[in-house]
């Protein structure tokens, strides 16, 4: 397994998880259920399997979340404000979803879908643009210390008044 999936992981063992209603968006790769520090769910489903609609979701006809997973999914994404939409769209006032974003990493499969990297700034000013708020924000990063190493040698420079130059990725807490 490699660093960026155990921070995840490890991220995720230290989650006590309270809810009436959780989704998990991307879970029919992998559920959040069972991997968290505690799980205290009445009602969990995973709404990219088979025995779901997912257009449904575009309709808003679906019971609204307190909580909701969407993990490793946005780098597959052609369109991530109506994907952010359809969260907020699936969230109860109040309620909150942990998103995953991929910044720096290689092309991976499925090679066709994926599709795109994000910036804090810009996972931010796409919550802001459908009504959600970033409440937490977590730091996948770089094991290594080369990355920004390969930044300097390759001459790119970078923002002085940012200082997580070592940053690969992002796991962010959203609430409506």
């Amino acid at each position: 397994m490699s660093y960026y999936r155990n921070q995840l992981e490890n991220w995720l063992k230290d989650l006590d998880i309270k809810a009436d209603l959780v989704y998990d968006i991307g879970g029919g790769q992998g559920n959040v259920k069972g991997r968290t520090k505690s799980w205290q769910v009445k009602e969990y489903a995973v709404l990219d399997l088979p025995e779901y609609n997912i257009d449904i979701v575009s309709n808003y006809e679906i019971a609204k979340a307190d909580l909701i997973f969407c993990l490793e999914v946005f780098e597959y994404l052609i369109d991530p404000i109506t994907a952010m939409g359809n969260i907020y769209n699936l969230l109860k006032p109040g309620g909150k979803a942990y998103i995953t974003f991929a910044f720096v990493y290689p092309h991976h499969n499925e090679l066709e879908l994926d599709s795109l990297r994000y910036t804090e700034n810009g996972i931010k000013r796409i919550a802001e643009r459908v009504g959600l708020s970033i409440t937490n924000t977590w730091y996948r990063i770089d094991r290594s210390g080369l990355l920004q190493s390969f930044y300097a040698t390759d001459g790119m420079r970078t923002a002085k008044e940012y200082t997580n130059h070592n940053v690969t990725g992002f796991i962010c807490e959203v609430t409506k």
